[in-house]
């Protein structure tokens, strides 16, 4: 009763308040094997907020935010030592550091020598430049962005998020492997962005000369080198961040190929511009400052913004609409950016491994927060710390897969009997009724197929994630052809829900759409 009392007091929902008794009741039913004074200690934490913060902060792996003031009063930057969060990246996942051992004694193939040209990643690079400033180094990608949401005045915040491209695309796509590094209110000052990642390159640099100290499996203390290998944004941020024009109408310019809008329309050229970008720099029409990053070693401004798929294909052009019988046939930006893609790809690698799309989700955190915080004379403050200890329970909880299951399928009676327990919307990989698709892991299998799913099934203890959902499948023509309009594959559904493993599904967003015929689509662009 008094449960559901505060429930409906406090307008909690539903789904947080189960989550939350269902914790609190589980530990509270194990600790009846441990001594007595255990129960009561355990109330008292769950009873104070202030005594699980502190708690945390307490934490070898907490990263405590940093006010950084400025000569500007409008400025203010929190900011998070990232020399402190790749020593907690290099903890929770040691096997880096063996990898960037191994990469130290590759050597760059040059494109024409290679006998099949495969890019997988950003060291199959066909520029030479790039190889050697990432081969062997601890790589760190960040993304730079704005975001706002609704208080008392509006406010609008620029976050930077980090992550590691070391390591396999499916250790970096989740929301906590993701770590933010800067947050601060959005000044409107010139140079801002200058401003806001000086702290930021300051601290690369004494990296870039001091490195980080680190025992090896064999317990042999090495020294890694950081670096970073790009910057992952939309074309305004990115273009904001390399002094570059930020206006994309009448008179604006490429920065692949310094081709101007008036002549998109006729330009063929897939031609982009060398790395070390002096061809741009002598292009006084288009740098209009200095980009504070290229105080790092090797960084110029050509070398270190691939393009954005997200942005530029799959929310612009890439829309079906049955509203629309005349088609704009105007040549934009983005549009005119997919003429550069295959050299990018070629330069930076698969351009899913540079796509916003998986630090956008990261806003949804900081908004949903963000509106319930009632903290508005320093909002940026409290943000900052409330996401420090997020990224802290992240740090401290170690995953093993030992005891995790391997069956590809199971059924409703196996996952109660194995404990499974249902899960939020926001506690799985991806989010859920957005139209996502996740591809099923059956190598040689035909028809290829999908997942589309409803329910996130979560093991309390193991963090092992099940996903409900239907199955989605190819169809294939009678000439054994798959069936497609435009590059959109026909999909058709077997109609029943299982239960899926979710390291049977791939790590990529694919998008399910209708068609006017009544028929359903999937894009496949990977």
């Amino acid at each position: 009763m008094e449960l559901s009392e505060v429930r409906l007091r406090k307008s909690i929902p539903n789904a947080h308040s189960e989550e939350l008794a269902s914790v609190v009741a589980r530990n509270f039913l194990a600790a009846r094997n441990f001594p007595e004074n255990i129960p009561k200690i355990m109330a008292k934490y769950c009873g104070s907020v202030h005594l699980q913060n502190q708690f945390l902060e307490e934490q070898p792996s907490h990263v405590q935010p940093m006010n950084i003031t400025t000569s500007h009063p409008e400025l203010s930057i929190h900011y998070f030592s990232v020399g402190q969060i790749i020593k907690s990246i290099l903890d929770r996942y040691p096997s880096i550091i063996n990898s960037i051992e191994g990469e130290k004694s590759l050597r760059f193939e040059d494109a024409n020598e290679r006998k099949f040209l495969v890019i997988n990643n950003e060291l199959d690079t066909v520029d030479e430049s790039i190889f050697n400033r990432l081969r062997g180094k601890l790589r760190m990608e960040i993304s730079i962005d704005d975001y706002s949401f609704c208080g008392n005045k509006g406010k609008k915040f620029v976050s930077g998020y980090l992550a590691c491209s070391n390591l396999p695309l499916q250790k970096r796509v989740k929301r906590d492997q993701i770590h933010l590094f800067l947050l601060a209110k959005r000044p409107k000052i010139e140079d801002a962005m200058n401003k806001i990642l000086e702290p930021f390159v300051l601290e690369m640099q004494e990296l870039e000369r001091s490195g980080i100290s680190i025992k090896n499996d064999q317990g042999e203390e090495i020294k890694i080198t950081p670096t970073l290998s790009k910057i992952i944004c939309d074309n305004l941020s990115q273009n904001e961040i390399l002094g570059l024009s930020m206006g994309f109408g009448s008179g604006s310019v490429c920065r692949e190929c310094l081709g101007r809008r008036e002549h998109y329309s006729k330009t063929r050229s897939h031609e982009i511009l060398d790395s070390t970008n002096s061809e741009l720099q002598q292009s006084a029409v288009n740098v209009r400052r200095d980009c504070i990053l290229t105080r790092l070693n090797g960084v110029t401004i050509t070398n270190i913004a691939p393009p954005d798929i997200f942005h530029d294909v799959f929310d612009w052009f890439v829309t079906l609409s049955d509203k629309e019988k005349h088609l704009d046939y105007s040549v934009t930006y983005k549009l005119h950016k997919l003429l550069h893609y295959a050299a990018n790809i070629r330069r930076f690698g698969p351009m899913y491994l540079s796509s916003t799309m998986r630090y956008e989700r990261c806003h949804q955190n900081s908004k949903r927060y963000g509106r319930v915080m009632g903290c508005w004379k320093s909002p940026a403050a409290t943000l900052s710390e409330r996401l420090a200890l997020r990224q802290t329970v992240t740090s401290i909880r170690k995953i093993t897969t030992d005891q995790w299951v391997n069956q590809s399928t199971i059924s409703v009676y196996d996952a109660q009997n194995l404990g499974f327990e249902l899960g939020n919307q926001d506690q799985g990989d991806f989010v859920l009724g957005k139209n996502v698709l996740r591809r099923l892991i059956i190598p040689g299998y035909r028809p290829k197929m999908w997942l589309k799913a409803i329910k996130f099934l979560i093991h309390p203890e193991t963090r092992q994630i099940m996903v409900k959902g239907s199955i989605w499948y190819e169809v294939y023509s009678e000439d054994e052809t798959p069936e497609k309009k435009f590059n959109l594959q026909r999909i058709r559904t077997f109609g029943e829900t299982v239960i899926m493993n979710s390291e049977r599904l791939s790590h990529i967003n694919d998008f399910i759409y209708k068609w006017k015929d009544d028929h359903y689509y999937v894009n496949r662009f990977f």
